[in-house]
């Protein structure tokens, strides 16, 4: 679970620390406070797409962490380990988004791309935005949140790897299957692409040894001028070269040694010193009298790169990637001579892979019906309790019309909901009340959250529309969901707040240096101020407060 989150300079929040702990906590307060501050600075944390607009005014970057329980989490531990970031107990996660751009993300103190914060990230928190139930109006959202109902998880990888290997392989059998004069053709340049490299012969580290030669080659004169010059200074100057200075160094310090031991440990040191540099003079010397200019080997090598360039420019790769580019023609040559036997092998291997998927997609198939009725009859006992008593939703599983593999399966899966006795069941896309999708969007995300293994999970208003006794019932499954996992809820609803084992109150405070968000939790007569002022009026009365603490004592 989510233990502190720190924030620095993040819209207009200046500086926050919070810690957290478990069960259900709300954040409330008037419009435009900042409640949804929290949880976009969290989504920052945990890897989510963010612009430097999000950086509070004047400041130059933002900085967000987080803190997370994680002994109870075999799997997060496992992926930490498997990342070599592990972690014992709590796990830290990080991010740095300067005014230009650049963002930094950490995990244990470790930087690692923004995409593996973020894969950790949706291990650890699950958020239900306000708006979540407008994308269920999409057939593929339908899918996949029964899938993740279900934790398909496994079965749809597996589906998608067959799927794969099927397409790549129907692929190449339809380039092989075309007119036999595109296949001549193919051949025909192939065979030309092949001679002309082999006419060129690249070898293995060719074109770094001619670089190297080269370089040298064109460098003759500087290497051997600046070398005797080096040479002169550490040799043959017998009154000041460095090799006779040193020497004299030498023969002092012994000379000092005799007085005071100490000084033994300079000398050997400088007696180190002059055996390496008259060994550094040595090869110095071997080397310049090696040095030859050769002006007819420097324009050949030049000739050989110019061609390596050319060619590789040809194939649009690497001059060093030559002789993989060879290798490559060669096995597709091979291919097309023999298509025949190709065409056959992967005649086997498609009928072998659909039939592997076809079997796959049967298994992924009943367990989404069996779960869609489970999903079904849950959401359905939760909108009863959301004042649609008449209501019954049903996830309805379908197998495709079309015999056509697809990444997914060949299942349709469409959410079909009756909101009146009598009518028939439609699909939620034409559901015409706003308010109705709204709680069906809710209490499909309340069964689903319970039934992920993802600690916390956060609704960011997503009671908005609702009121009365049914915003008492939300409450009261929000807390429901707190007993097992933590929930962090943003709300308008006193009904919703009532029903929270913690409550943070989020208001917005004018300094001199500009506006910024305070937050602040909130502990017996505070909480209760709080509940009643979301009751409503002007002034908090005595009798908003009394009704407030009724509320709260009945949780």
């Amino acid at each position: 679970m989510l233990e502190r989150l720190t924030v620095h300079d993040f819209a207009i929040v200046a500086e926050l620390e919070l810690e957290f702990g478990p069960g259900m906590t709300v954040l409330t307060g008037e419009t435009g406070a900042g409640k949804s501050i929290l949880i976009d600075a969290l989504g920052l944390a945990l890897g989510e797409r963010a612009s430097s607009s999000c950086i509070r005014a004047g400041c130059d970057r933002t900085d967000v962490s987080a803190v997370f329980q994680i002994v109870d989490l075999p799997g997060v531990n496992d992926w930490l380990d498997a990342q070599d970031l592990g972690a014992r107990g709590d796990c830290i996660v990080r991010r740095s988004l300067a005014r230009d751009g650049r963002s930094r993300a950490y995990i244990n103190g470790r930087v690692v791309p923004v995409g593996t914060l973020r894969e950790l990230g949706d291990q650890l928190v699950e958020i239900h935005g306000q708006h979540a139930h407008q994308s269920l109006l999409h057939r593929d959202a339908q899918r996949n949140l029964l899938d993740d109902f279900a934790g398909h998880g496994k079965e749809l990888e597996q589906l998608l790897g067959l799927y794969r290997a099927w397409t790549a392989a129907s692929r190449e059998l339809e380039k092989l299957r075309g007119p036999a004069d595109d296949r001549e053709a193919r051949v025909a340049l192939l065979r030309y692409q092949l001679e002309e490299i082999d006419r060129l012969e690249p070898q293995a580290g060719e074109l770094d040894r001619l670089q190297e030669e080269y370089r040298r080659l064109a460098h003759v004169n500087e290497l051997t001028g600046r070398g005797e010059t080096v040479l002169q200074h550490m040799v043959e100057d017998e009154q000041s070269g460095l090799i006779t200075r040193l020497q004299n160094c030498l023969t002092s310090i012994g000379d000092l040694a005799r007085h005071d031991d100490r000084l033994q440990v300079v000398h050997d040191l400088l007696e180190g010193a002059s055996i390496h540099i008259k060994e550094a003079a040595s090869e110095l010397r071997d080397y310049v009298d090696r040095l030859e200019p050769d002006p007819e080997r420097l324009a050949q090598i030049d000739g050989r790169l110019a061609s390596l360039h050319d060619l590789a420019r040809k194939h649009h790769i690497l001059p060093h990637q030559l002789s993989e580019r060879a290798a490559e023609l060669t096995d597709e040559l091979e291919g097309l001579q023999n298509c025949d036997s190709r065409i056959t092998a992967l005649e086997t291997t498609i009928s072998a892979t659909e039939t592997e998927y076809r079997s796959a997609a049967e298994g992924l198939h009943n367990s989404r019906v069996s779960a869609a009725a489970k999903l079904s009859g849950n959401v359905t006992a939760r909108l009863r309790k959301l004042g649609m008593p008449e209501c019954e939703v049903t996830l309805a599983v379908e197998r495709a019309d079309s015999p056509r593999l697809s990444a997914s399966g060949l299942d349709h899966v469409q959410l079909l909901v009756r909101t009146n006795r009598g009518q028939p069941a439609l699909p939620l896309a034409q559901i015409a009340s706003g308010g109705e999708l709204s709680r069906i969007g809710l209490a499909l995300q309340v069964v689903t959250a319970k039934g992920t293994g993802v600690p916390t999970v956060i609704f960011d208003e997503v009671d908005a529309g609702i009121g009365g006794r049914v915003a008492e019932i939300v409450g009261q499954q929000l807390r429901a969901v707190g007993q097992g996992r933590q929930v962090f809820c943003v709300t308008h609803l006193p009904q919703v707040a009532a029903q929270a084992h913690h409550h943070v109150r989020v208001e917005k405070v004018t300094r001199k240096k500009g506006v910024s968000s305070r937050f602040q939790p909130l502990l017996g007569d505070e909480r209760v101020a709080e509940i009643a002022r979301m009751l409503g009026g002007v002034k908090v009365t005595t009798q908003s407060k009394a009704h407030a603490r009724e509320m709260l004592g009945r949780t």
